[in-house]
């Protein structure tokens, strides 16, 4: 049975999360609509199985944990699609043009390396917490990142 007083608490989780929930999973699925689904079907879930939350671990990564299994779960829906087909069929207006860029140098990096650089830039996670949600080590993380970073930079090198 829902009380006033969880109803409430979710909404101030809501509030401080959703932004983040959201360039995360954008950064991952490159798809706004696509992301705000897996953020949506994220929360629905937090809702769902808030029991399964220990209190006395931090909240984030579980949430993130979440979040990142609702992004794998519209990444494999969609293997068939491509994102660059997906935005070169809409028109982009010019102030968008760089944002589609960065977007599409993103989908060229291999999915460790961009699920990496969306958990640590784009949610603000430390690479402690980004390692522990992509089951991996710190040194692993840091490398992934670097790698990432190295692409990116020559992607955008003149």
């Amino acid at each position: 049975m829902m009380q006033t007083g969880d109803l409430q608490a979710f909404d101030r989780l809501y509030d401080l999360l959703a932004g983040r929930a959201l360039r995360t999973a954008a950064g991952i699925l490159l798809s706004a609509q696509d992301a705000a689904d897996a953020a949506q079907e994220a929360f629905i879930r937090v809702w769902s199985n808030i029991d399964s939350y220990h209190p006395t671990r931090p909240f984030a990564p579980w949430f993130y944990r979440i979040l990142i299994n609702e992004c794998r779960r519209v990444l494999k829906k969609r293997r068939v699609f491509s994102t660059l087909e997906m935005i070169a069929e809409r028109p982009a207006p010019t102030e968008e043009v760089a944002e589609i860029e960065i977007n599409e140098a993103l989908d060229r990096l291999p999915e460790r390396q961009r699920m990496a650089i969306s958990l640590k830039y784009l949610s603000g996670l430390s690479e402690k917490d980004v390692a522990k949600l992509m089951h991996t080590t710190q040194p692993a993380v840091k490398s992934l990142l670097t790698r990432a970073r190295d692409t990116l930079r020559k992607e955008f090198e003149p």
